[in-house]
């Protein structure tokens, strides 16, 4: 019984590590990403309102509305091609983006 006990302790303590390793694993791609995009000028879902702030800086509007304990914002950046970009962020996080392309002339 003693070595039954051993082995399934062992086993969960194997488990625990592996989904650890995982989580680890996910949140160092996750970190790799964000930082590929802001070293590619480019704002992307995940990103922190920092990060967008520090690569658009500050934006040309803003709206912002808290309703159930979470705070939604969405910041309109003018670009240099003429396209404005909306940043949708929720509890300080980009969740989407929107670009309009400016007229052609």
């Amino acid at each position: 019984k003693l070595y039954l006990k051993d082995a399934a302790e062992a086993l969960a303590r194997d488990q625990a590590d592996a989904q650890s390793n995982s989580e680890y694993q996910a949140q160092k791609d996750e970190d790799e990403r964000l930082h590929s995009a802001m070293v590619q000028g480019k704002v992307v879902v995940g990103m922190s309102a920092a990060q967008v702030r520090a690569l658009m800086g500050t934006p040309l509007g803003t709206r912002r509305q808290a309703r159930k304990g979470s705070v939604t914002e969405v910041w309109t950046y003018q670009q240099k091609d003429g396209s404005r970009l909306a940043v949708s962020l929720k509890d300080g996080k980009v969740v989407s983006l929107y670009e309009k392309r400016g007229r052609s002339k």
